[in-house]
């Protein structure tokens, strides 16, 4: 058919439950679900909400696949359920939007968007028309992931299909914990998108947690920027943060468009801290790279905050260890403190074989008081 899917609408006053394996899904072109909670809160439970489509439509922006959910006056709860929009054409994916007054949980739940800009958005964002976010946001065991990879490289070879953003604002405090995860990934012609992460006077935290951003093997494009800011963020016990190229030599020579790193920025009015490692002694860090077997441009780290502290072996790297360059790393604090095997690097270490000279990147610490170093 050729005409629109239509829209699901449950809009109640008061508590919304969804349970026990229900199914709702919206199938079609401009496909939308609503779910909407005027004075109470909304809870879903092992259940699945799926918008999906297989159209080629790009020559209006504001058609596409839509899951909002909203509690206004309320909480969300998600709980091993399945939330997805996906598009297998060229025409938008669609976005997922979630927002609350009070508190957003999300567990043991993967939520994705997989198509052409597609979008997750949780609180206010400039890319929605929504004002206000909850007081906080906690995913426990939780994936979010935005990806290209649903509209097949030999459908559409020569056409760019960008992932699109994910963006996520509380009041006071985000909290990732339990090996949660973020990321936005290109993995055929077109750009991974950005991920922005805001609790502009409270607290971010991500404990055994994951961002990434990449071009992926069969990525063609640029990494997005990982951009996070609060009052204070917290990366500990292996977190790991990733703007990285594994772009093949084969895909840099079939298309030639040189895959590109984004850039890490984390602004804290207080104070950043990274430290821990996780159970397979997976390192806290941020790393920019080039990786191994891979052609590119690395990304830049940016950190600007009162106090940085890097602890039990935490890394911040811009690296490069395949066919390219590594970023730029700067610090902007009024301390610095390294502890127990911690470490700043930007280093270039070229495969072997390779003869060709390539510069590392840079590292600039403007420090107004203390550098601290303690076996680091």
């Amino acid at each position: 058919g050729t005409g629109f899917a239509g829209d699901i609408n449950l809009d109640t006053k008061d508590k919304l439950e969804i349970s026990n394996e229900s199914l709702i899904l919206s199938d079609g072109f401009y496909g939308r679900i609503f779910l909407n909670s005027s004075n109470s809160s909304i809870n879903i439970k092992d259940s699945f909400l799926t918008a999906k489509d297989d159209n080629n439509n790009i020559s209006d922006i504001n058609k596409f696949s839509l899951i909002k959910i909203t509690a206004s006056q309320g909480s969300i709860g998600i709980d091993n359920s399945y939330i997805t929009t996906e598009n297998t054409g060229i025409g938008f994916a669609g976005d997922i939007n979630l927002n609350a007054k009070e508190k957003i949980k999300i567990l043991d739940t993967p939520i994705s968007t997989r198509g052409n800009l597609g979008r997750i958005l949780i609180g206010k964002s400039d890319l929605s028309n929504e004002t206000l976010s909850p007081q906080e946001v906690v995913f426990n065991n939780s994936f979010l992931t935005v990806s290209n990879d649903s509209v097949e490289r030999s459908k559409a070879s020569e056409t760019e299909i960008n992932a699109g953003n994910i963006s996520i604002d509380a009041v006071n405090s985000i909290f990732f914990i339990r090996d949660s995860r973020i990321s936005t990934v290109t993995e055929r012609r077109g750009n991974a998108g950005n991920l922005t992460v805001q609790s502009k006077n409270g607290v971010v935290s991500f404990d055994n947690s994951d961002i990434f951003s990449n071009v992926n093997a069969g990525g063609i494009g640029g990494a997005g920027d990982i951009t996070i800011t609060a009052g204070s963020i917290f990366l500990t016990n292996g977190t790991q943060l990733q703007s990285g190229v594994k772009q093949t030599f084969d895909d840099f020579i079939q298309s030639e468009i040189l895959g590109t790193g984004g850039n890490i920025t984390l602004n804290a009015g207080k104070n950043i801290t990274l430290s821990g490692s996780s159970l397979n002694n997976k390192p806290s860090g941020i790393f920019t790279d080039v990786e191994s077997n891979a052609i590119g441009i690395a990304g830049n780290i940016i950190i600007t905050t009162n106090s940085l502290f890097l602890t039990d072996q935490a890394i911040l790297t811009s690296r490069s260890s395949g066919l390219g360059y590594a970023g730029n790393i700067t610090v902007n604090a009024n301390s610095i403190n390294l502890d127990n095997n911690s470490k700043i690097e930007a280093l270039n270490t070229p495969p072997a074989g390779i003869s060709i000279t390539l510069s590392s990147g840079n590292i600039d610490l403007q420090i107004s008081d203390n550098l601290i170093l303690r076996d680091s």
